[in-house]
């Protein structure tokens, strides 16, 4: 009878962590309890998004290695639901609210007066963090270079975007070298050279439209003035606009043109929140969703591997300004991802 119980005790995890105490502990025994943990629950959710880019980082937050290390005596490392409390406070306290919208008065006075544009908005397929707008007037597109700037804004959406200042401006990586030149002669208070020979530059020779290719590591001139030199915006005025890529930020949403409708997968919330599940649209310009658990099949809260390879059509019924996720609702199951052919 001890024999029986005691075997049952070991096989708990708590027993077999006591176990590590014991001197006459045989270490064989440690092979089938460390099995049976690797097949208890789903790992990670159960959910493999290997294929799917960059899409799991849609909306970045700073990352902390967190400590599952025993401390003293205490040979039980701290359990999940600890380290998943600290991920989420830590997630929590990351998220950046998004820019309340301007009135559309005020909009449309700085359109008028041309610290403002008004057009439609694109994003980059490949590299969601980026979006462009056309220049009314002709010119090179208008850049927006991350999700925040966006502010709410989806694929087509018609939107007034803000001109940034031309220090914040993105530098053509070609005319790095010029800009460069530039900063040196306004330091010396001399003429530019690079100046000079941006005055030389045709509509035939300078970039239009949007780069072929993203350059993450693009220069704006606060972060190519290294040396800290006190540049006012007259000076920087003096540098070619020709050598820039002109950043704006959304400040007002005129139309949306988006069907706020996505294809997917759903899968437990990272903080295993019990009340939502997670949904994870295929196309990564759509943010992800917070879906209430009730709208979700009946057994997925139970068994939500079951579900990890079916595809569903969900709408965005809310993005608010200052969280990690959209709200949205289930439309429809579309079946098993690997069969159903959806766009």
């Amino acid at each position: 009878m001890s024999n029986s119980r005691r075997g049952n005790y070991q096989n708990s995890y708590r027993g077999h962590a006591r176990g590590g105490r014991n001197p006459n502990h045989r270490p064989q025994h440690q092979q089938p309890i460390i099995a049976n943990q690797s097949a208890f629950g789903p790992q990670e959710g159960g959910f493999d998004t290997s294929g799917w880019g960059n899409y799991t980082n849609y909306y970045p937050v700073s990352q902390q290695v967190f400590n599952n290390q025993p401390r003293g005596n205490d040979a039980r490392p701290r359990s999940n639901h600890q380290n998943n409390q600290s991920r989420q406070q830590t997630s929590n306290n990351t998220v950046l609210a998004c820019d309340e919208y301007l009135s559309e008065e005020q909009v449309l006075k700085d359109i008028e007066d041309k610290k403002t544009i008004r057009g439609v908005l694109r994003i980059n397929a490949k590299q969601y963090t980026d979006a462009f707008i056309s220049d009314p007037d002709g010119g090179s597109d208008f850049f927006i270079d991350n999700v925040r700037e966006r502010n709410r804004a989806l694929n087509l959406d018609e939107v007034a975007a803000q001109i940034k200042p031309k220090r914040q401006w993105k530098i053509i990586p070609e005319f790095t070298n010029l800009v460069e030149q530039c900063i040196r002669d306004l330091r010396n208070e001399k003429t530019s050279s690079a100046e000079k020979e941006g005055e030389k530059l045709t509509d035939t020779n300078v970039p239009k439209g949007s780069p072929s290719k993203r350059d993450n590591k693009r220069d704006t001139i606060n972060t190519l003035n290294a040396q800290n030199i006190s540049l006012t915006d007259e000076m920087i005025d003096r540098i070619p606009d020709q050598y820039f890529q002109r950043t704006v930020k959304v400040v007002f949403l005129f139309r949306r043109r988006h069907s706020m409708k996505a294809a997917g997968l759903i899968r437990k919330m990272p903080d295993n929140n019990p009340n939502f599940a997670l949904f994870s649209p295929m196309d990564s310009r759509i943010p992800r969703l917070m879906i209430p658990i009730e709208n979700c099949p009946e057994d997925f809260k139970d068994r939500p591997n079951d579900y990890e390879k079916s595809l569903f059509v969900a709408r965005i019924v809310d993005i608010p300004a200052d969280k990690k996720f959209a709200k949205g609702e289930l439309m429809e199951n579309l079946g098993d991802a690997d069969t159903v052919e959806a766009q």
